[in-house]
């Protein structure tokens, strides 16, 4: 699928250095289940099996589904249950209905799962790539990605980025997240350098790997830059650096300045850009020499695409966009991987923004019931599922803003720990971003639907 010098990409990992060709080859032993249109399912890690399985499934036009390593088990089973795959790869020994399944160790500390679909269904012969848009909310709803969307998004990234073959950047975010694989489908397509690592901007590791080979692009989430700020980063220098972005929901302003003002006075190109999993990652993007009058600006749509706001003649309404990236629609179960494209390369991104007289676009809100925490789309109606669905004895409202999830609830029997600790773990976020209240009622209007805060 890949179109320009991905025969020159190059990965280090592990203090290796390995070109395309080598990253296939860690695969080989099971290249025959990279055969027909059949579902692959990887728990993915930033690591050289999970990195060749991917580009093994794209290469042979065999559809995948990344998934987070840390998903639990239980979550695991569920989904295997509704879209009925072919074979599971995942480093974690399955428990439950899975552990009578591994038919080999597959490859280092991986193990590969196989399940006879006799039922199997004929999956659209463009889906490539299924992709979790909400968050672990137990909703098992997937955005379905064509090859077609992959090239238009990754082409587009390439040219307002001007990512060259000369680039070096590092994993900091996972691969199972749209960010992060388009920043994994940037460099192979350029046939650039990519430092894989699992490593932490918190250890001392993963800056030693910065500096040894030469760094040329960092890329974050807003809580990515906030532990940046706090870790003393704009005190410092690295000299190869030449480019930062960030994207996944908005920074606040003040960090923003900060990493503005340290990209000027460091010659280094700051770029924020806005995008969701639907879009197969990038939507829009402030170029670098706008960021400073353009400041709590989402910038102009990406080469090839276009935005518009659908306001009945008002100053804000939704933004619509347009492109060839913009994904084919949702699966929630097998037989949804039949369908074609039901988007038709129209995505109601579900934010309310307005545009300004440059043509620069600006989120003022959102129209539906979703934050984003960490870079990650979060259901709150999922969220309030999911929490009554664990605790028999609670009534609970969640509503809150990026990077911020409250959450009221009523219960004689629950402790705000407690509850805490299970949000925590099932959507996989630091106990920062919640914010738990115990209260005497939830409110709710004369129909009984609970009233959230706007």
């Amino acid at each position: 699928m890949f179109s320009k010098k991905y025969k020159q990409f190059s990965v280090i990992y592990n203090e290796n250095k390995y070109l395309y060709q080598d990253v296939l080859d860690v695969t080989e032993q099971i290249k025959d289940i990279f055969s027909g249109r059949h579902l692959i399912i990887l728990t993915a890690e930033n690591d050289l099996v999970s990195l060749s399985v991917y580009l093994r499934s794209i290469q042979s036009r065999t559809p995948i589904m990344l998934l987070s390593n840390e998903i639990d088990s239980s979550e695991i089973e569920v989904i295997v249950n509704k879209f009925k795959p072919s074979y599971l790869i995942s480093c974690k020994n399955l428990v439950g209905s899975l552990e009578d399944k591994p038919i080999k160790r597959a490859l280092k500390d991986y193990y590969l799962y196989e399940f006879k679909q006799l039922d199997a269904v004929k999956i659209f012969d463009k889906l490539a790539l299924l992709l979790p848009t909400s968050g672990s909310t137990g909703s098992a709803k997937f955005v379905r990605i064509s090859y077609q969307n992959i090239l238009s998004n990754t082409q587009s990234i390439i040219r307002f980025l001007k990512i060259n073959c000369e680039d070096v950047s590092i994993t900091i975010l996972p691969m199972n997240y749209s960010f992060g694989l388009s920043i994994i489908n940037t460099y192979v397509e350029m046939g650039a350098c990519l430092v894989l690592t699992n490593k932490s901007i918190v250890e001392r590791d993963f800056w030693s790997l910065i500096s040894k080979h030469s760094i040329t692009s960092i890329s974050g989430v807003p809580y990515t830059f906030q532990l940046l700020k706090q870790l003393g980063f704009l005190r410092k220098n690295y000299p190869s650096l030449r480019a930062i972005t960030q994207a996944g929901g908005g920074l606040d302003l003040e960090t923003k300045k900060a990493f503005v003002k340290y990209a000027k006075k460091n010659k280094i190109k700051f770029f924020v850009m806005y995008g969701q999993t639907e879009a197969t990652a990038r939507i829009s993007y402030v170029p670098t020499s706008k960021l400073v009058i353009k400041l709590s600006s989402i910038g102009k749509p990406i080469p090839g695409g276009r935005l518009e706001i659908d306001s009945n003649n008002a100053k804000e309404g939704e933004l619509i966009y347009y492109g060839k990236n913009v994904s084919l629609g949702y699966a929630e179960k097998s037989l949804d991987l039949i369908l074609a494209d039901e988007n038709n390369g129209v995505l109601r991104t579900g934010d309310i923004g307005f545009k300004d007289s440059d043509g620069y676009f600006y989120i003022t809100g959102r129209k539906s019931r979703f934050i984003k925490v960490n870079g990650i789309r979060i259901g709150l109606d999922d969220l309030e599922e999911m929490i009554e669905r664990e605790f028999v004895d609670i009534d609970v409202r969640c509503h809150g803003k990026d990077n911020n999830i409250l959450i009221d609830y009523q219960s004689q029997n629950i402790s705000d720990e407690s509850l805490k600790i299970f949000v925590r773990k099932k959507l996989n976020i630091h106990y920062k971003f919640i914010t738990v209240l115990k209260v005497g009622l939830i409110p709710r209007n004369n129909s009984g639907k609970k009233i959230y805060i706007k």
